[in-house]
């Protein structure tokens, strides 16, 4: 289901969108929505079945991140398309607007992931950074000016160190050593 909501999304926009205010994400959301729900139920049935409730909430959050990349590349693609004039750097703008996104998403991930004392949501968050990073210095920096390469590395550095921190402050306070929910 995830993966079929995934490329359907693809086909949806014709028209220009409120990003993330619009019907098709609405009913996305809703479908990630009953996967958590189902993983919740699924973790209260039993220990031997928790790896797989932790499954379903992993899937969920990556396809939530699947999701929020099409819905920022859609609407630039669809504000330069089908809006009242086109965008001439529209995959600029979307890219850009993608990176801050993924970083905003991962930060979140990784509140959560403490919050609810879930170590595979904080290691996906920690994945989303990874391949932040990797976007940004191998796609980004090739085409950005330099005042934007340097804002992109700043906001990106600005907040892993505000993770690290939140890290280290919880574990001085000795969050980890109590025993993980999976």
């Amino acid at each position: 289901g995830a993966v079929y909501t995934a490329f359907a999304m693809t086909e949806v926009y014709y028209t220009a969108f409120r990003l993330f205010f619009n019907g098709p994400f609405a009913i996305a959301m809703l479908y990630v929505l009953a996967v958590l729900a189902a993983a919740r139920f699924v973790r209260r049935s039993g220990q031997p079945l928790r790896p797989l409730a932790m499954a379903m909430v992993l899937s969920a959050l990556v396809l939530v991140w699947i999701l929020i990349s099409q819905q920022v590349y859609y609407y630039w693609y669809s504000r330069s398309a089908y809006g009242q004039t086109p965008i001439d750097n529209w995959r600029f703008s979307a890219q850009m607007y993608m990176s801050v996104s993924w970083a905003i998403y991962a930060a979140i991930l990784m509140v959560i992931g403490f919050a609810v004392r879930a170590a595979g949501i904080r290691w996906l968050s920690l994945a989303v950074f990874a391949v932040l990073l990797a976007k940004i210095f191998v796609m980004d920096t090739a085409t950005l000016r330099t005042e934007y390469r340097i804002a992109a590395f700043i906001t990106t550095g600005v907040i892993l160190v505000a993770v690290s921190f939140l890290y280290q402050l919880l574990k001085n306070k000795g969050f980890f050593d109590a025993l993980e929910r999976q």
